[in-house]
C-alpha cells in the first residue's frame, strides 16, 4: 500500500511541477480600453487555441475597485477576411469574470476576440488577439 501511495505523491508533484494546475500561467497578455488605461482584459485558457473545434475559456476584465461592468458583450472577429463566428455562450462567474463556451474559430489564423461593455456609463471596447492553430 505504500508503494502505491508514494507512486500516487509522485505523479501529483510530477503533474503539479508540470504546470497541470497552471492555469493563471495560460494568459494572453492583458489588453486595455481606447478610453481608459485602467480598464483592461485578458483570456485565461487550458489550452492552445484551435480551430475547427468549440474551445472553452475565460474572460477577465480588471477595472478600479474591482467596480461590475454593465451589458458584457464578445464575440470573435477575424479581420483578415472580414468575418466573424457563431455567437459565444457567457456565463458570468465572479465580479467581471465570465466563462466562454462555444468559441468556435472556424479557420486558422489570427482572430480578435471583441469585448464590449459599459463601465460608470461609458462604452468600453478591448480586443484581444489570439492565433487559432490548425
Amino acid at each position: 500500500m505504500k508503494n502505491v501511495q508514494g507512486f500516487v505523491a509522485v505523479v501529483f508533484c510530477s503533474f503539479l511541477l508540470s504546470g497541470g494546475f497552471a492555469f493563471a500561467e495560460n494568459h494572453t497578455p492583458n489588453y486595455c480600453s481606447a478610453i481608459s488605461k485602467q480598464v483592461c482584459g485578458h483570456l485565461g485558457h487550458f489550452d492552445k487555441f484551435v480551430s475547427g473545434q468549440p474551445m472553452e475559456f475565460m474572460a477577465h476584465l480588471m477595472v478600479p475597485q474591482n467596480e461590475e461592468v454593465q451589458d458584457f458583450k464578445m464575440d470573435l472577429w477575424m479581420p483578415m477576411h472580414g468575418h466573424g463566428s457563431s455567437p459565444v455562450t457567457l456565463t458570468s462567474k465572479d465580479v467581471n469574470k465570465f466563462w466562454v463556451s462555444d468559441a468556435n474559430f472556424v479557420m486558422a489564423g489570427r482572430w480578435l476576440v471583441r469585448m464590449d461593455f459599459v463601465l460608470r456609463g461609458a462604452a468600453h471596447h478591448i480586443e484581444i488577439p489570439v492565433d487559432a492553430a490548425p
